[in-house]
C-alpha cells in the first residue's frame, strides 16, 4: 500500500527518496540525529532504545574515533550511559567479536598494503579468487578499512577494494585527517561523509578496476 516515507540519514549524498527528508550531515550518526528528534518530540527514552541509539553512533565513529565527534556527541554518549546503555556491551559486541576468518583475512589486506607516500594514501586491493576463500564474511571489507585505512603516519586517507565476485569490486574509504574521501566515492558513482565512504565498479576485470580507482583517487589526493 502507498504509505507516508519519512528518510533520516546523516549521508549529505543520500539518495534514498520519502516524503519528508531529515539530512543532517554534521550530525556523526542517525542514532544522534533521532536522539535530537526524540528530545524535541518528548519520548521517553528507556535503556533498550538508549542501547540501540548507542550502538547506532558507536558504529559510525569507531567508537568515538572519528574526526566528526564533537562535544556534544559526547554529552549525548553520557546521557545514553546514565540512561542504562552499556556501553562496554556495545563496543565489545562491535569491535571484539571477530571471528577467526575475519582475523586471517584480514592478515591478507594487509600483505597487499600499499602507500603513495607522495599523494598520502594507502590502500590494499583484494582479488576475488582471494576472497572467495574466506567464504562469506559480513563486514569484512568495512571492517579491514575501518581498522587499517585512517591509521597509517604520514597520510590523509585511505582505502580498501574488494573483488566480491568477478567484474564485481567494493570499495571503502575512510579519512584520517579532514580531507573529503566522498568526493572520490562520488565519482565512482558512490557516496557517504568525508570520512568514510564507499563505491563499487562493475563490469571491469580486477587489474582494470584497481587502475581505475587509482587513476581518480590521485585526481583529488
Amino acid at each position: 500500500p502507498s504509505i507516508f516515507m519519512i528518510v533520516i540519514d546523516h549521508h549529505f549524498l543520500s539518495t534514498l527518496t520519502g516524503d519528508i527528508k531529515l539530512l543532517d550531515n554534521k550530525a556523526t550518526s542517525v542514532g544522534e540525529i533521532l536522539f535530537d528528534t526524540y528530545k524535541d518530540w518528548g519520548v521517553l527514552i528507556d535503556k533498550k532504545i538508549a542501547e540501540c541509539l548507542l550502538t547506532s553512533i558507536m558504529g559510525d565513529t569507531g567508537a568515538l574515533a572519528y574526526p566528526n565527534v564533537t562535544s556534544k556527541t559526547l554529552l549525548i554518549v553520557s546521557k545514553l550511559m546514565e540512561l542504562g546503555a552499556d556501553k562496554d556491551m556495545v563496543v565489545n559486541r562491535i569491535y571484539r567479536s571477530e571471528n577467526f576468518d575475519i582475523l586471517k583475512f584480514y592478515s591478507e589486506v594487509l600483505s597487499r598494503m600499499n602507500i603513495d607516500k607522495e599523494r598520502r594514501f594507502v590502500y590494499s586491493f583484494v582479488p576475488y579468487e582471494v576472497y572467495k576463500k574466506g567464504g562469506v564474511l559480513e563486514d569484512v571489507k568495512a571492517k579491514s578499512a575501518s581498522l587499517f585505512a585512517p591509521i597509517v603516519e604520514g597520510t590523509d586517507f585511505g582505502f580498501i577494494g574488494v573483488e566480491e565476485r568477478p567484474k564485481y569490486m567494493t570499495i571503502s574509504f575512510r579519512g584520517r585527517s579532514d580531507f573529503d574521501t566522498s568526493e572520490i566515492a562520488k565519482e565512482l558513482g558512490g557516496g557517504g561523509h568525508k570520512v568514510a565512504s564507499a563505491a563499487k565498479i562493475e563490469g571491469l576485470s580486477f587489474k582494470e578496476a584497481t587502475e581505475e580507482v587509482l587513476n581518480i583517487v590521485r585526481k583529488y589526493a
